[in-house]
């Protein structure tokens, strides 16, 4: 069972950010099916290490669109 469902109420509209909320959204239920079925930390880490290497990536990607749209809550 999946501890987030992806859903319209999580679209942004802008296809790039959707795509990387989807995969982030994937490897944050990956690695909760993994807690559940009580898998050690050799199968976790990898699962981890994916999730914290792509939520860099994805905000690093998501601050530079900001930016690059001028929002005003963008902290300079």
């Amino acid at each position: 069972m999946a501890l987030v469902e992806w859903n319209d109420t999580l679209v942004t509209g802008d296809a790039v950010i959707d795509a990387d909320h989807k995969k982030l959204v994937s490897y944050v239920n990956d690695l909760h099916e993994g807690l559940i079925k009580g898998k050690g930390k050799d199968a976790l880490g990898p699962i981890l290490d994916k999730l914290i290497l792509y939520t860099r990536q994805h905000f690093a990607r998501e601050e530079g669109f900001w930016t690059a749209q001028k929002y005003p809550q963008v902290a300079v």
